[in-house]
Parts: structure tokens; sequence; C-alpha cells
């Protein structure tokens, strides 16, 4: 059993000649779509520049395999449906928990609905696991609000994963548990939300979708709603495991999947265990330390700025070393548009100054 190969996908060795030429290919596949297609991407390059750059497309490019125009198609859905799950202003922010949008995503992280294992198969792709019992009278089906945050809390758990290179390129492996679900669970609103965000939208390979424990109306009712969003090549990823005899599922779990005891969490018979709160807790400390290191880069660079000019009756005037000192600004601001953060220093800096 090849780890890499377990579900049939593709993985191109990347090199910085394809992505260069892939990067280019998207653009003009992107300038060939009308304005109303694409009008979430323009209002997203416009509105926040420093959240669309090269890193941003190339997971798309990633997902689809390098594939120009299917990537520019899933880029484009991916901005109509965050637009759709965030609303016209949050869309355009970054998806933190200590950010404004933290509260509405907290909310729906807490349902621990879906959780990321933290661990890996054979062929190193991530794993999340979903808990369909979870659901049960954790939301009122009749508030749109609340459906909405547990999508938002989800797109927030898949950008979190995919913050590692590692997972755009291989992807992940799903586990849905249903033991212990009640047909109530079945909510025809969210589940549009979340697999019209999975399937041609979020930048996700999918390796594989494990249903375990199926209940006798997944056939019937369950199944009719997911392949309303799945093409052809997702349905053939499900897999359907009928836990009869323990042993046996964990031994065909490692033996064909390439997953083992060891990664798989103990819902299913594995080690794992597994704390969806303590896990946003780490998200957030993660996330304001992350926020300390941009503000003291930021005040650091201003503060390089400042010895550089001098203000007088609220002109800008250059000091004695005019020449010099433009150089080493230009310079500066050149190296710092080559990284994320640099180019939103470069920005924000860029406008105070001008």
């Amino acid at each position: 059993m090849d780890p890499a190969t377990i579900y049939n996908q593709v993985h191109p060795e990347e090199t910085p000649e394809l992505i260069t030429s892939s990067q280019v290919a998207l653009h003009d596949e992107l300038a060939k779509l009308a304005p109303e297609t694409k009008e979430g991407w323009l209002r997203a390059k416009e509105k926040c520049p420093d959240l669309v750059n090269d890193d941003h497309t190339l997971m798309f490019l990633r997902c689809e395999v390098f594939n120009a125009d299917l990537a520019a198609a899933r880029l484009v859905k991916y901005w109509k449906k965050r637009i759709e799950i965030f609303g016209d202003i949050d869309a355009f922010r970054p998806l933190h928990l200590t950010s404004s949008l933290g509260p509405e995503i907290e909310q729906g992280l807490s349902i621990q609905f879906m959780r990321l294992t933290q661990t890996m198969d054979t062929g190193n792709r991530s794993l999340m696991y979903a808990e369909a019992a979870r659901l049960m009278g954790a939301y009122d089906k009749s508030n749109d609000n609340d459906r909405l945050n547990i999508a938002r809390g989800i797109w927030y758990l898949f950008h979190s994963v995919l913050e590692e290179e590692r997972v755009q390129k291989v992807g992940m492996v799903f586990l849905i548990n249903y033991s212990g679900a009640h047909i109530s669970v079945v909510d025809p609103k969210l589940m549009s939300m979340v697999m019209s965000s999975v399937s041609g939208c979020l930048p996700i390979r999918v390796g594989a979708i494990h249903v375990c424990n199926p209940p006798s109306f997944f056939e019937k009712v369950v199944f009719p709603i997911i392949r309303l969003f799945m093409n052809e090549r997702m349905r053939k990823r499900i897999r359907l495991h009928i836990i009869s005899c323990q042993e046996t599922f964990l031994k065909e779990m490692n033996d064909k999947y390439g997953l083992s005891k060891e990664v798989l969490p103990r819902e299913l018979g594995g080690y794992v265990t597994l704390d969806g709160i303590r896990w946003m807790e780490d998200r957030k400390r993660m996330e304001i330390d992350k926020n300390a290191v941009v503000s003291s880069s930021y005040t650091l660079f201003v503060e390089q700025v400042h010895d550089l000019f001098s203000v007088k009756d609220s002109h800008l005037e250059l000091n004695e070393d005019v020449n010099e000192s433009c150089l080493h600004w230009h310079a500066s601001l050149l190296m710092l548009e080559m990284t994320q953060v640099g180019s939103t220093l470069f920005t924000v800096t860029r406008q105070h100054y001008h």
C-alpha cells in the first residue's frame, strides 16, 4: 500500500517554474471571467489585498493540482461563499478567534460538531472528525444566525489547518460518526452550507469521507441531500463503515487506509482524546502571540521611518541625508513587500506618510 496514493490522488512535484507559470495562468483565467461572475474576488482584491496574495491563490492551485481554470473557478466560488457566510464586512477580515468575528466563530465551534484530531494518516493527510449526535438540540433550527455560526466555526477549522503547507498539498480525510444520532440531526440548510463550502469552494483536497455507523435514515434522507452538492469524483470518495465488530473495523482502517489506532479518536476505538474547547484556547493564545509580534515589528518599522524623516508644520521635510535616506526607504519597502506581514505594514505606513 502506497500511503500517498491510497485514494488515487495525484501529488505533483512542485518547482518554482511550475508555481510561477501556474500563477500567471490562473490570473489569465480570472481575467477571462465576466465581472459579475468574479464580483466577490474583485471586492476582495480591493478591500483586503493582503489576504489575496500569491500564497492565497497558490492554495487553490494546489487543490486543483495546478489546473488553472479549475483553480480560478474554485477561487471565485470561495469568495462568493465567504461573503455569504460572513457578510459584506467581516468576509474581508482575517478569520481569527481574537478578532471581531471571534464570538460568532467560537459559538459555532463550542458545539464541537467538527474537530481536528491533530494527527495524520500514513500519507500525511490531516484528519477532520465530525460527530453528528452533537448537533442534536445544540442550536435553534429556526434561527438562521445559529446555523451560520456553526458554518463559520467550520470555515475557521478549515482555515486553521490550511495554514500548514503539507495540508494544502496532500489534503485531508474526513471521519463522520453517526453513532447515537437521531433523524433530528438532519438539517438541509446546514448541510447545504457545509457541503457547498467543501465541494468546489474551500481549497481542501479531500482524500476520503469515511462515514461510520451510518443510520437507517442515511441512505434515504442524508445521502440524497449530500448528492446535490457533490460531483461524481467526490461521491466516489465516500466509504461506508457499519461497525459490528470494532476490531475488524480498526484492522481495515489500518491496513487499507493507513489509519491506525494512534491517529483515530477514542469515539472510533482509537487512542486520541479530542478537546475542542482546549484547542480553541490554544488557538487564541497563538493568535495573540502572533499579533504581538506583528505589532512589535510595526512599531519598530515606524520608529525607523521617523528617523529618516522630520515633520514640521504638517509638511513632510527630508533631513540632510535626503538621497541616501530615500534609497534606504525604498529598499526597505521593497523588502517588506516580499512577505505578507511586510505587505500589510507597507500599505499602512504608505497611507500614514502620504
